[in-house]
């Protein structure tokens, strides 16, 4: 591997390493109460939203169905990891079978 190479993963590894440290001390600062708490409550909600909402959409109904698969697994077992297997499951079923 050249030279340039091994720079840019010490780069990143560094980037990364300094974003974290940074969350991390900046985190323990924030304030839990208020309007900021009420924020970052919500934070992880909306960024999985974020996250998800474009993938559903440009499955189109295939990524309703598998939205929905999800939603159904999860309220029927309360497992996160049932419901995302489920969803999986039915998109990697539906690309088989030519969808």
């Amino acid at each position: 591997m050249s030279d340039g190479a091994w720079l840019a993963i010490a780069a990143m590894a560094a980037a990364t390493y300094g974003l974290r440290a940074t969350g991390l001390l900046a985190g323990a600062r924030l304030p839990r109460d208020g309007a900021w708490g009420r924020a970052l409550e919500a934070l992880p909600g909306c960024v999985l939203a974020a996250v998800v909402a474009p993938a559903v959409a440009s499955l189109g109904t295939l990524g309703l169905l598998a939205a929905a698969a999800v939603y159904g697994v999860y309220r029927a077992s309360g497992s996160v990891m049932a419901a995302m297997a489920a969803g999986a499951a039915l998109v990697a079923a539906a690309r088989q079978l030519g969808g």
